[in-house]
């Protein structure tokens, strides 16, 4: 099932349209490639926990700075959705954190599964949902 998860951040990462941001686009293309390597890692038994853990660490540092650009972008453009767009992150990062929570208690190797379903859901999700939004808005508002 992982390779499923896998196959589908790789494959919608080719897929990815422009926001109308070089910054952003870059960035979700970094996200998607973060997420392929935390997938591979969930899937192979290795005994690399660190290594893994790593990743996931790089991951979650790299969607901070990147939500952070985005919100800044957002309101530079002034994008009326910004909030809503702002709660849909403060939701991502609220459930990545109660997933790390449970790593107390679950087995790694469970929870490492679990965490990368979890982001390989919102990337996809948000990067090819969410955010073609404030892209509409740009075609549509900005750049006419």
């Amino acid at each position: 099932m992982i390779r499923v998860v896998e196959e589908m951040i790789l494959g919608r990462a080719e897929q990815l349209a422009p926001v109308g941001c070089h910054v952003i686009d870059e960035q979700h293309r970094r996200l998607f490639a973060l997420a392929g390597r935390l997938t591979l890692d969930a899937s192979a038994n290795d005994k690399d926990e660190a290594g893994g853990e790593a990743v996931l660490a790089d991951l979650l540092d790299y969607t901070h700075s990147h939500f952070r650009d985005e919100e800044e972008f957002m309101r530079l453009i002034q994008y009326p959705g910004l909030r809503v767009h702002q709660q849909a992150h403060a939701s991502i990062f609220a459930g990545v954190d109660q997933l790390l929570a449970r790593m107390r208690t679950v087995d790694r190797q469970i929870m490492r599964r679990e965490i990368g379903y979890f982001i390989s859901e919102w990337l996809v999700r948000h990067v090819l949902h969410d955010d073609l939004q404030y892209t509409r808005y740009i075609r549509d508002q900005v750049m006419p």
